[in-house]
């Protein structure tokens, strides 16, 4: 008995001092937490009913064989599309859950056919089909059923299929681009023009007739003020000009909190620049873009060259799926040495996102002893993985990269007529308004 007294009596006093705290204004911070909780779950409930009023739409574009196009078309397209951007008021976003929409582009094989196939909410398909019209007039545009469409689901125990994906991210941070299209130019060489997915479409052109292969490039739009300004810092880091202080409501309200990471306390009673008060008969330095090197001036020049055309927010995405017992795990690897061509020593490399999307976990230490563990996490990512894949989410899975136009035109295009290229579906006859003077029967 005296025990159940001793724990009656624990539980009293944490009461009263839970109770102590709460009225003495512990509440506020309980009130604010379940005001965040409770916000956050009516704006995923509103941006959700508004993404699913949204009907999607597939669209398979073919363009004639004779494809003289370079890849600044594509690139056109991608800027074109950027108008899909929209400013919301405060009512349309807290009220009507309006976000910005996105727009899905694919380079799909089965059995070895391979087929561009853009994804894109009902409400933007005008745009999307006068974009590449602009480009590509004589094309061939289609509505077609969702290819994901018999396979959104997949159970281990029941399915005769399996599957395998990833995502890629970059090695370093967004400001640095990829190896464009145009450092695939050469014009002083035999072959002046290099398609730089030529290796992209070779590995998917290799799946066989039972076996499904596919590029998933997911781009949303994005304003200058929602990227630029960091790439800008960047800059400055690498030029090593002072970076300005961005002031929180931490800073408003204790301002001494930063001065120990700015200043030290002399700088700070003196009000000088430096230990001398601001005199300092050593001359100052060379500004570091002088003494910079040739290796370092061309990374700079690519990240200033990146903000000048529109940014997009990026998911990329790998998938093949086939049935279990003829399943060919070594089909990844062709399609992951394909990205290593967009990267480069001066430029950003795109790789695999092994630690968070690849669906293939292994053991770390002792096989047998964490099979169960790992089955459960290939599992697990498996069905996360095609949940976001057939959703074509870009929240499911790794976090959006910022790309612009001309990096996009160079994951995402049609081949050339010139380079050889893999099976890629076209049109085979060219056509053509009729002529002025062809005679009409009455």
């Amino acid at each position: 008995m005296e025990i159940f007294a001793t724990i009656a009596q624990a539980l009293t006093e944490m009461t009263s001092s839970a109770w102590f705290f709460f009225s003495h204004g512990a509440w506020v911070i309980f009130a604010i937490l379940v005001y965040v909780m409770l916000r956050k779950l009516y704006m995923d409930r509103i941006n959700g009913a508004f993404i699913m009023s949204n009907t999607p739409v597939f669209l398979h574009i073919k363009i004639e064989k004779e494809n003289l196009q370079s890849n600044l078309a594509v690139e056109q397209i991608f800027a074109n599309l950027h108008a899909m951007h929209g400013n919301f008021t405060w009512a349309e976003i807290h009220l009507e859950g309006k976000i910005q929409l996105w727009i899905s582009f694919e380079i799909v094989s089965l059995g070895g056919k391979i087929s561009y196939i853009v994804r894109t909410p009902e409400k933007l398909i005008n745009l999307v089909q006068s974009v590449f019209y602009a480009q590509y007039p004589n094309a061939e545009i289609s509505q077609v059923e969702d290819y994901m469409k018999n396979l959104e689901h997949w159970d281990q125990h029941h399915a005769t299929w399996d599957l395998w994906g990833t995502e890629f991210k970059m090695t370093r941070d967004y400001a640095y681009p990829i190896k464009t299209w145009r450092e695939f130019e050469h014009p002083s060489a035999e072959v002046p023009i290099l398609d730089p997915l030529t290796s992209m479409l070779e590995a998917l052109s290799r799946a066989e007739a039972h076996e499904l292969l596919a590029m998933q490039i997911i781009i949303r739009p994005v304003a200058d003020n929602e990227w630029v300004p960091h790439v800008q810092e960047v800059v400055k880091k690498l030029k090593e000009e002072p970076v300005p202080h961005k002031a929180t409501w931490v800073d408003r309200i204790f301002p001494f909190v930063n001065w120990g990471s700015e200043k030290t306390l002399f700088e700070v009673i003196a009000g000088g620049e430096g230990g001398h008060g601001g005199h300092d008969d050593k001359k100052p330095d060379q500004p570091k873009v002088l003494r910079m090197s040739e290796g370092e001036r061309n990374i700079l020049k690519a990240i200033e060259t990146k903000i000048t055309k529109p940014g997009y927010q990026v998911k990329i995405k790998y998938l093949y799926i086939a049935p279990k017992d003829k399943f060919d795990g070594s089909k990844k690897s062709a399609m992951i040495g394909a990205m290593r061509g967009f990267g480069g020593i001066v430029t950003n490399n795109l790789k695999p996102d092994v630690s968070g999307t690849w669906t293939n976990y292994n053991y770390k230490l002792f096989k047998a002893l964490e099979k169960p563990f790992v089955d459960f996490v290939n599992v697990e990512r498996k069905h996360l993985f095609l949940k976001g894949y057939v959703r074509r989410s870009m929240w499911i899975g790794a976090n959006p990269m910022v790309m612009n136009t001309e990096e996009l035109a160079t994951l995402y295009h049609f081949p050339l007529a010139t380079i050889g290229t893999a099976p890629v579906e076209r049109i085979d006859v060219k056509k053509g308004q009729p002529p002025a003077n062809l005679p009409i029967m009455s």
